[in-house]
This record gives C-alpha cells, sequence and structure tokens, in this order.
C-alpha cells in the first residue's frame, strides 16, 4: 500500500512508480489517497487562520487518543471535520465511558471477588456468555479484514462494538449479585469471558493506542507479545493470571478546560466571514502591488524563442522583466507601451534571464493581448 494526501495524487500515481519501475523496485499495488482535516467545513490554511497545531493537543491529551480520534473520525479517501467538541465527545464516549469503564468494572470486580487472581472458568457457559465468545472468536478476524481494505474507522468500530457487548454482557449478568447469591462457578466464567475480550481487544488496539495498550494489558496480567499470532490463541489470558487495579486508562475530557489549556492557538474563529470557494477578500487582493509601467526598450532573448526581454520604467526604478510575448509582439510594437506591472514578486530567473515583476495580459486561448493604460498616467502610478 502507498498512502498520500489527494492533493498529490498526480505526483504519486503517475511519476512516482515509472521511477520505481525504471530502478526495478516492486511498485505499489495499492495507492489510497486520504482527504483532508476540515475546520467548519473549510480546509485548514494559516492564511484563513483556522491551522490546527496537533503539538498542543498532544500535550493536553497525549499521542495516543489523538491517534485514535484521527483514526476514528476520517474516512479513508474522504475528507473529515475537525472540531474541539468532536473530539472531546468521541475520546469520551469510546475510550472513557465504554473501554475505560468496561476495564475498571472487571479488574475492580477480580481483585474484590477472587483477590486479583483470575479464575477458570467452570460449568456450562449460558446463551449470553457463548454469544459474547463468539463475539471473541470472531473479533480478530473481522477487524484484520477491514485493515486490509483500508477501512480503518470501521475497524475501530467493530472493537467498540464488543466492548459495549461486553459491558451489555455484564449487565445481563450482574456478577455482583451472582457474589452475592454465592454463586461462584457462574461469576468466574463471566470474569474470565469478559478478561478475555478485554486482552482482545487491546491487543488489536496496539497500533493506534501503543502505550494505553501495553497499560491495559499489563494490568491483565498479559506478558506475552504482541502479534497476530496471539489473536488466534483461545486463551490469551489463562487462570491464575494477576490482575491489577490501574489508575484510570482514559479521564474523562472536559471540553470548557481543554479549551483554556490549549488557549486562543487552537480556536477557530468561527465569527470570520466565510468566502465561497474561489472568492478572495479585498485585503487579498491588495497583497499584490500594481503599478504602471513603461516599456523603454524590448528586445528578443537569444535562444528562447518565444521570451522578450523588456527594459520597464516603474517610477521609482527600471525593471528588467522577462516575458513570453514573442509570438504575440514584436519588439518594437511594445516599445513606449504603459503596461501594468506586479511590482512586488519576488525575482525570478526564466531561462536563465533574471525577471523583476511581471506584467499582465489577457488570454482567450487563441491569442494574448497586453493590458495597457489608456490615457497619459506616469509610470510608477498605483492601480488600485
Amino acid at each position: 500500500y502507498h498512502l498520500i494526501g489527494k492533493d498529490i495524487l498526480t505526483t504519486h500515481a503517475v511519476y512516482w512508480p515509472i521511477l520505481l519501475k525504471a530502478l526495478d523496485i516492486d511498485m505499489p499495488r495499492t495507492i489510497f489517497a486520504h482527504g483532508w482535516w476540515m475546520v467548519a467545513e473549510q480546509k485548514m490554511g494559516k492564511s484563513l487562520g483556522n491551522a490546527i497545531d496537533p503539538s498542543m493537543l498532544l500535550k493536553t491529551i497525549g499521542a495516543d487518543r489523538l491517534r485514535y480520534y484521527l483514526i476514528r473520525d476520517m474516512v479513508v479517501g474522504q475528507d473529515a471535520n475537525y472540531s474541539l467538541s468532536g473530539l472531546v465527545s468521541r475520546l469520551n464516549n469510546d475510550l472513557s465511558n465504554d473501554l475505560g469503564n468496561m476495564v475498571a468494572r472487571v479488574t475492580n470486580m477480580v481483585s474484590a471477588y477472587f483477590d486479583g487472581i483470575l479464575p477458570a472458568p467452570s460449568g456450562e457457559p449460558d446463551s449470553e456468555t457463548l454469544r459474547l465468545q463468539d463475539i471473541i472468536q470472531n473479533l480478530h478476524t473481522e477487524v484484520l479484514e477491514k485493515v486490509e481494505l483500508m477501512k480503518l474507522h470501521e475497524a475501530l468500530e467493530i472493537l467498540n462494538s464488543s466492548i459495549r457487548a461486553a459491558n451489555k454482557y455484564i449487565e445481563i449478568t450482574q456478577p455482583w449479585q451472582l457474589a452475592k447469591e454465592g454463586n461462584r462457578e457462574f461469576l468466574a466464567t463471566v470474569l474470565f469471558t469478559a478478561t478475555q475480550l478485554l486482552a482482545k481487544v487491546g491487543i488489536l488496539l496496539e497500533p493506534v493506542i501503543p502505550r494505553k495498550s501495553r497499560e491495559l494489558l499489563d494490568t491483565l496480567g498479559y506478558s506475552g507479545e504482541i502479534s497476530i499470532s496471539a489473536l488466534s490463541k483461545d486463551v490469551i489470558v489463562p487462570p491464575n493470571s494477576k490482575i491489577t487495579k490501574p489508575p484510570s486508562l482514559f479521564p474523562r475530557l472536559n471540553l470548557k478546560e481543554l479549551e483554556r489549556e490549549l488557549g486562543v492557538g487552537i480556536k477557530i474563529e468561527a465569527e470570520k466571514p466565510k468566502h465561497p470557494e474561489g472568492i478572495i477578500t479585498i485585503d487579498q487582493l491588495f497583497k499584490a502591488k500594481l503599478v504602471v509601467g513603461q516599456i523603454v526598450s524590448a528586445r528578443k532573448a537569444p535562444n528562447a524563442d518565444k521570451l522578450l526581454l523588456l527594459d520597464v520604467d516603474i517610477g521609482t526604478e527600471h525593471r528588467n522583466l522577462v516575458a513570453g510575448l514573442a509570438k504575440w509582439y514584436t519588439p518594437e510594437e511594445l516599445e513606449g507601451k504603459k503596461i501594468v506591472v506586479v511590482s512586488n514578486l519576488q525575482p525570478a530567473k526564466i531561462r536563465g534571464y533574471e525577471s523583476r515583476g511581471m506584467l499582465l495580459a489577457a488570454d482567450d486561448g487563441k491569442t494574448v493581448s497586453v493590458l495597457t493604460v489608456d490615457k497619459d498616467v506616469r509610470p510608477g502610478s498605483k492601480i488600485r
């Protein structure tokens, strides 16, 4: 797989494979172009004032939670819309409420009812246990199929759905009531089964939240390898493993506190007016400094049939301009004309000749016409 941004598709889908082929290197079998992260349905950009600095988020929520949000909320190949409230909602719901709550439930009950030692299951499993065991057995196959298809958001949704199923399993079987009634055999089966699901989820989440995944697995007493081969085992965390009560894996995020911590650098100025695609403001227009220039002399560029070398008076100084006008004008036709010049462009080299500005011309696809002023204004006059 070759994963790229959608705005550089030609470079990576045309030129890059040609280079690989020329070097006799295997080309990618599949090229995935991911979308943009948008803010308020707009593409991010420094000029728009809506760019998000990920380093600020890293300091406040950590790399694991940021990675989870980015993968969970973007469909590969489509644009995704960022908002701080959406980030907080996603992380609190998926990680704090669902996964974090399930981990706390299981580890607390194993500690309370079995002195922190994972019990072995016993007796015949009931229908709810069989249903959860079926989810556990098929979980890694379903997740890996989505990963192969680059449907990463769906892979995380499958994992989250399994956690919700496990929480529901706990609600239905009510281990606390089993403990109260002294039904330790079924209590052991419930906690053992729930622990196996958490372990499998922990291994599958490792590429997304590597640090928290390791913390989760350590809590469950799993010290084995984190690999695909480990997922095929019937029992991931064996009986008699030491279960510990961890501090909260995913403390809930508070939106207002997070806004204060991040400061103005992360906030989007919603009051800024939105402009349709391609529309610029008057301030953006006047970033280009347009002045009247008079062509003092013109000549053909040696060894460049399409170029003319112009000496242009812009009032304060003379500028050398290089223009691709040789097909449309002779040097004599241009001399003396008063034209429109972009005077604040960075100098550029064109076929070895320095150009310190650019003249404006109209092009309808058939002919080119230099823009001129129709009255006798002096060189250097501002155009506005």
